[in-house]
């Protein structure tokens, strides 16, 4: 169990990357670094937008704006110009992008930080980086113009499963298992590892069809998981990998050898049990006390 997190202190360079969370645990952006400025010190937060997917086309929306005499600042973050839209019942214009770019989301106030960290943990053989930045406002909730999040009265297992749990006093507790029963009340169970569980030794698997020569097996799966960032994968991905398989038609002998990669793994479980009465916020994350 994490006691209280102490302090610490980041350049902007160490910052880059950390994923932004706002108050009501929905993903903000990745944060892209801070500046310092007369008016004080900001985080810079980014919207990585991939190829094929659809959100707001910020150079038509610049244009918008400024048809309607709304001077605008070179480097003005996407959250003030759809904010402004929205006042002058501007529409938000959708496009569909052709390539992987960052957009400057919003310059955020460092006061609004609620604290900065990471950590890693073990899941069902998976290991990941944690690494989260933690907002005291409801960001991205005023970003999407929707109502604050209430806390779900009886908590379901898809609910919570899998999602990262964050303590506004701890940090990062680690990942959302089971829901467990207590006294009269009922908990989730939070882990920074999970032993015995059942992986896809991915790094192996696109090795082997590298070098029998399938690369657009390749090119696809790696589109999945990178097999760098990700050398093993859970094993509940195995019927999604299956799937991909034999829509691109692979032989038989690549299923076999997919199969043969699903392999268990033994470990020690290190978790904590939180009751639901201290979980504040479900969203992308979830938020505890």
């Amino acid at each position: 169990m994490r006691s209280e997190l102490k302090e610490r202190f980041f350049t902007p360079e160490e910052l880059v990357g950390y994923e932004v969370v706002d108050s009501d645990g929905l993903h903000y952006g990745l944060c892209g670094g801070a500046e310092f400025t007369e008016e004080g010190p900001f985080l810079l937060v980014e919207m990585p937008v991939r190829v094929g997917e659809s959100t707001v086309d910020v150079e038509e929306l610049r244009i918008r704006l400024e048809s309607k005499g709304i001077t605008l600042p070179p480097d003005a973050p996407l959250e003030g110009m759809v904010s402004v839209a929205r006042d002058h019942g501007i529409e938000l214009p959708k496009k569909v992008y052709s390539a992987e770019v960052k957009v400057l989301k919003a310059k955020v106030p460092v006061s609004e930080v609620k604290w900065v960290d990471d950590l890693t943990v073990e899941y069902e053989g998976v290991r990941r980086e944690l690494r989260v930045i933690l907002l005291d406002t409801p960001r991205e909730v005023w970003y999407r113009g929707m109502e604050p999040l209430m806390r779900p009265e009886n908590p379901l297992p898809d609910m919570v499963r899998q999602k990262v749990v964050l303590s506004r006093e701890r940090g990062i507790l680690g990942i959302a298992g089971e829901l467990v029963i207590g006294f009269g009340h009922p908990g989730v169970r939070v882990y920074s590892r999970k032993g015995s569980s059942k992986v896809i030794r991915w790094l192996p698997f696109i090795t082997w069809l590298r070098r029998k020569g399938y690369r657009e097996l390749v090119e696809e799966l790696t589109r999945l998981a990178d097999p760098y960032k990700e050398p093993k994968l859970s094993a509940e991905r195995y019927e999604e990998v299956k799937e991909v398989l034999k829509k691109m038609e692979a032989p038989q002998e690549v299923l076999d050898e997919l199969s043969d990669k699903v392999v268990k793994v033994e470990g020690e479980d290190l978790y904590e049990d939180v009751p639901w009465s201290e979980v504040k916020k479900v969203g992308d994350f979830i938020i505890t006390n």
